[in-house]
């Protein structure tokens, strides 16, 4: 059970925050609920308990104890690192039945900026041929003579997608150009409570 909660599109949210700063479970559950790159992820303090135990177990978060006592988590390098992984897949994955893009964008600063720029333009790309793929559907619906109400989705898709392609151009303009500034990439959670 704890390996296919490793599944859990949640992983990439709880990895960020705890690399943010260590969090002990309820200020995990609150921070989470709050979080736009969580947003949609329904998960109460019983399933999230179960959620780090899978990290835990994973190697990719530790567990201590804060100065009151509390257990708190903090990623590890190992999740840092897994971290860095996800971000990297679900920036570059166009798929319908895994758009994960906010949350992904939400620790591009992860990597380095030829690395974002790198994979928001390789995005751009599989956007760009989905796009092509659905004007050509909508267009020969359209030949075949049938409504548009019958591929009213089509211009729905094509709408967002549209956006999306728009905003990935430009993110990835302002990226080369510095007009979106860079910091380095956050320490891992240990080192960050060291300081």
């Amino acid at each position: 059970m704890p390996g296919s909660l490793l599944k859990n599109s949640v992983i990439v949210s709880v990895l960020g925050l705890l690399l943010e700063r260590p969090l002990h479970l309820y200020a995990l559950s609150q921070t989470l609920a709050d979080r736009l790159d969580a947003q949609g992820t329904a998960l109460g303090r019983g399933s999230l308990r179960n959620v780090l135990t899978a990290l835990t177990g994973a190697g990719w978060v530790r567990r201590d104890d804060d100065d009151a006592g509390r257990t708190v988590f903090a990623t590890t390098e190992a999740g840092a690192a897994e971290l860095r992984s996800r971000v990297e897949q679900q920036v570059a994955d166009v798929g319908a039945d895994h758009d994960h893009m906010a949350q992904a964008v939400a620790y591009l600063g992860l990597l380095d900026r030829a690395r974002a720029v790198e994979l928001l333009r390789r995005r751009a790309a599989g956007v760009r041929e989905v796009v092509g793929g659905v004007e050509a559907g909508v267009a020969g619906a359209a030949d075949a003579g049938l409504p548009e109400l019958y591929v009213v989705e089509g211009g729905y898709v094509l709408a967002l997608r549209r956006a999306e392609l728009a905003w990935l151009e430009d993110t990835a303009r302002r990226i080369e150009t510095g007009d979106l500034a860079w910091t380095a990439a956050p320490a891992t959670s240990r080192e960050a409570s060291q300081k």
